[in-house]
């Protein structure tokens, strides 16, 4: 299903994957439904979520301490269109849920990648309600540098289904049932070269603000696979009814058109 909800988000545009990848997918976990369902209806509930017309925000991002603004994010939900832009770099990006293109493009990441990673990772706790979603238990941890332990929810794929080896570990609060953390590996063949992934990755989640209705993680922290925070993702003027323009999505002349490399077999 190459378009359908999730590869909408991931293989048409960034397919980020997570870590321990399985394979077949397994039938849901009842407690791990349950478990996800304390922890959506503690972010804002699924209702408020699906009827929020957009998503946009700010984001800064860059060594703790040296933020930069870097990103103009906004998002159609349903369809799932984006554009991107990058006011200092005045480079721009848009998906229109099948194709993605650019101009003047200046990021090291390819198009593909990048276009809903932010917006994917923000909504992380709806998105266990996908089309094709599969939850099991995967026992209790801790993320790098905490002391609490969480309870971790092991988020798959159902075959065809973006790629259905993806595996996400959610990390919960036992107590307030926020989304506090995230464990992935990176599978982008334009961003993994020559090697099947790169990984495991953290992020883990701060500053939670209710908006809308909407409790959503505004700072976030990128760690990478030896434990250190590399990075921070600081998500500023964060909207649910920003309007989205439609103009944006016609492609300008001189646009190049991103498609995923295919992975090697």
């Amino acid at each position: 299903m190459l378009y359908s909800m999730r590869s909408l988000l991931i293989a048409a545009t960034f397919l980020l994957t997570a870590v321990a990848a399985t394979g077949a997918a397994r039938p849901d976990d009842r407690k791990a439904r349950e478990q996800t369902d304390r922890m959506i209806v503690a972010h804002g509930g699924l209702e408020r979520w699906n009827n929020a017309p957009t998503v946009s925000f700010r984001k800064l991002t860059g060594p703790a301490g040296k933020e930069k603004e870097t990103i103009v994010v906004v998002v159609e939900q349903g369809r799932r269109r984006t554009y991107l832009d990058w006011p200092a770099e005045k480079s721009q990006l848009v998906s229109d849920g099948t194709r993605v293109w650019s101009t003047n493009w200046k990021q090291t990441a390819p198009p593909s990648f990048i276009a809903n990673l932010d917006y994917y990772f923000l909504g992380l706790p709806w998105f266990t309600r996908d089309p094709g979603v599969r939850l099991a238990m995967a026992g209790t941890g801790r993320l790098p540098g905490r002391d609490t332990d969480h309870s971790k929810v092991r988020m798959s794929f159902d075959a065809g289904i973006g790629d259905s080896s993806d595996v996400y570990t959610l990390y919960i609060d036992q107590k307030t049932n926020l989304l506090r953390g995230v464990e992935y590996i990176v599978t982008h063949p334009g961003v993994v070269g020559s090697k099947s992934f790169i990984g495991p990755f953290f992020r883990i989640y701060e500053d939670y603000r209710t908006i809308d209705g909407l409790t959503v993680s505004t700072n976030a922290l990128s760690v990478d696979a030896n434990g250190r925070v590399s990075g921070t993702n600081e998500f500023r003027d964060v909207s649910f009814r920003m309007p989205f323009d439609e103009k944006r999505m016609k492609t300008p002349a001189g646009a190049v058109v991103d498609a995923p490399p295919k992975r090697k077999k």
